[in-house]
């Protein structure tokens, strides 16, 4: 087996558990739902359009919350998982 690849893997999965602590703490204390009501309070203050203002809250909830760069490390997992096990079927 490769060192490599087992090394990254658990890497990227401490991370995941990482990113999943923190958004399951976020939502059980309630700190999600706060913010996304303080951006939603500052999108209304802003003046702008509805689709607007819906852009503007989903993209500082994506920045906060850093969803993309959890579904890319998830893609990052599921794609060592795959190479590790055809390396390990190759054998």
């Amino acid at each position: 087996m490769n060192i490599e690849a087992i090394i990254t893997i658990i890497i990227l999965a401490v991370s995941l558990l990482g990113t999943v602590i923190t958004l399951i703490t976020a939502l059980v204390r309630g700190e999600m739902k706060k913010f996304i009501e303080e951006k939603m309070i500052e999108a209304e203050k802003s003046g702008k359009s509805g689709s607007e203002k819906l852009a503007f809250v989903v993209e500082a909830f994506k920045e906060k919350y850093k969803i993309m760069q959890f579904i890319l490390n998830v893609k990052q997992f599921v794609e060592k998982i795959i190479e590790l096990t055809k390396e390990i079927n190759a054998k």
